[in-house]
């Protein structure tokens, strides 16, 4: 079973904090005033990112709005009550300030964006053999893990922030909490995709940044290779659909990948050889030798199962050729 610690970066969504406030000159001037909205609510470093005013009680399309972002002037004209623009790199400030002049007076609103990034890992507790090179997928009524790692321009310490679970939409109150920065939860027998969104927040529960992943559990499988008696385990060829028998005879290893178990001997597993059709051998290791002066081939089939799960099964179909006609 590999770490967390190994994970490759499955995916990053980049979040910032947003703090909107009202300007205090404007206080007295007019009674109504415009909500500025970000969209995305949380952008990341280098996002592009929509703005939009809105107001119950000014007539926005006929005033005359101004945007600004760090001083410098983004647009101005009448009824522009919408912007795009980029948000900056990570640990940057940067300070959007929209003014309207209306029949009733100016009204400026600010709204501040630092951005900053959560990076969301994850890895399924399921089987690889030795020396494989991938992820532990995330098996049929597997367990899966998956770990929030933010990165914020304040440098608060991860367990000192509030992490919101969902799944599916519904909020994971268990599991959720300060410094709750991964969890762990078990595929359903219905194997339907899942997202998982968490949320990171401040003591004052101010969101400061949020990642989403859509996940589904796989199919295991079962891959078969040579066990020669010089070399070990060949894990760099897996059998195909044919394998030339070389010699007077060849042993097979069966090896289950993404199933729920902590090493192929675990006493959950179960293997079923059979050779055309028949012969069962409940084992995962088979030796095979061929007949004297005799050319053909053998069909062989393996079965793995998890008798601890309903889902967890697969299985390997393969020919072993002999004499003559193994040249192919």
């Amino acid at each position: 079973m590999k770490s967390l610690g190994v994970l490759l970066l499955s995916i990053a969504f980049l979040p910032s904090f947003v703090f909107a406030q009202t300007d205090p000159s404007d206080i007295g001037k007019v009674t109504n005033t415009f909500t500025v909205t970000i969209t995305p609510s949380t952008p990341g470093p280098n996002e592009k990112v929509t703005a939009s005013i809105q107001s119950f009680g000014l007539e926005l399309d006929t005033s005359l709005i101004t945007w600004k972002l760090g001083g410098a002037t983004l647009a101005s004209g009448k009824g522009i009550t919408t912007i795009n623009f980029s948000t900056g790199a990570l640990g940057t400030h940067q300070t959007l300030t929209v003014t309207a002049a209306t029949s009733e007076g100016l009204v400026t609103r600010s709204v501040e964006i630092s951005p900053s990034s959560v990076d969301l890992l994850w890895q399924g507790y399921s089987y690889t053999p030795p020396f494989y090179t991938g992820r532990s997928l995330w098996g049929y009524q597997g367990n899966l893990t998956l770990l929030a790692i933010p990165h914020l321009e304040d440098s608060q310490a991860p367990g000192s922030l509030i992490y919101k679970w969902s799944k599916n939409g519904t909020v994971l109150s268990s599991l959720s909490g300060t410094g709750k920065d991964s969890i762990t939860f078990a595929d359903t027998i219905l194997a339907l995709p899942t997202t998982i969104q968490v949320e990171v927040m401040t003591d004052s529960e101010t969101v400061v940044g949020s990642a989403s992943i859509a996940l589904r559990a796989v199919s295991p499988r079962a891959l078969v290779y040579e066990d020669n008696p010089l070399y070990g385990i060949v894990f760099g060829n897996a059998a195909s659909e044919k394998v030339a028998l070389r010699g007077k005879e060849v042993s097979f290893a069966a090896f289950p990948f993404f199933m729920s178990a902590s090493s192929r001997t675990a006493s959950g597993l179960k293997y079923s050889w059979t050779t055309n059709g028949t012969g069962e051998q409940m084992t995962n290791r088979v030796t095979y030798r061929a007949p004297d002066n005799v050319s053909g081939s053998t069909r062989v089939h393996v079965d793995i199962s998890n008798l601890n799960t309903a889902l967890q099964g697969a299985s390997k179909d393969f020919l072993v050729q002999f004499g003559n006609d193994n040249a192919f």
